[in-house]
Parts: C-alpha cells; structure tokens; sequence
C-alpha cells in the first residue's frame, strides 16, 4: 500500500507551479510506495487558509515574493498555525550570500532554482519520507 504524502506548492508563476508539479511527479515515480498529493496556492495569503484548514499536510514549499503575502510574512503565520509543519523556500535567492541569513532564519530547507532533479530528490527525501 503506497504512503500519501501531502505537498502545497506555493507560486503566483503558472511556470514554477507546473515546473515543480511534474518534478513530483518524477520525484513520486522514483518510490515504489509513495503517492504526492500536490496542492497549489497562488499567493501567500492563500498558502495560510489552505494550511488553516488541511490539518493532512506534510510540506509546504514555498516563493520568497508574491502577492498579497509574501513567503516570508506566509512562513511566519504558518508557524503560528503549525510549528511542526516543514516549509522549504523555493527561489532563485537560494545560494545568494545577502539572502541566505534570512533564508536559515525563516524556512526549514531551500531549494534552487533553476530546479536540479537530484537536489530536489535529496531535500525533499529529508522531509517526505521521514515518517
């Protein structure tokens, strides 16, 4: 029986949405016993309603600027709502030394972009399969 995990991807870039959809996509073919559920939340004001009301997520991954609500203010109320709940930055900031203090300080893990298949298999690894 395969284990499901439960990812939101938080993105206002259609692009970046598709973009890391099929690389779950790719990422679940590579476990025999695991199934991704991918959400999408377009700002991060909506990443924190859909985190308010889906107890079931186990990762959030999410863009530094968006509208309404940037990742960091969407991270920091995440928090507040579930402390537990890993959230993963994904950004082209990642690797940027005037960025990276802030990045350690807000998010679990980050992620690059643009997207390298064999990094992104090994954070999320971190995240997804330690239950």
């Amino acid at each position: 029986m395969k284990t499901t995990r439960n990812v939101l991807i938080t993105n206002d870039e259609p692009s970046s949405v598709f973009l890391l959809s099929e690389f779950f996509k790719i990422y679940q073919l590579s476990k025999d016993d695991l199934y991704i559920n991918s959400l999408v939340a377009y700002s991060g004001l909506e990443a924190k309603h859909v985190v308010e009301n889906r107890e079931d997520l186990d990762l959030v991954i999410m863009n530094w600027e968006m509208p309404k609500m940037s990742g960091i203010h969407a991270t920091e109320l995440i928090r507040e709502i579930r402390p537990d709940l890993p959230v993963l930055l994904y950004s082209a900031y990642v690797g940027n030394p005037v960025y990276e203090p802030l990045i350690k300080s807000y998010f679990d893990d980050s992620i690059p972009s643009p997207i390298n298949i064999n990094s992104f298999t090994k954070i999320v690894d971190k995240y997804l399969l330690k239950k």
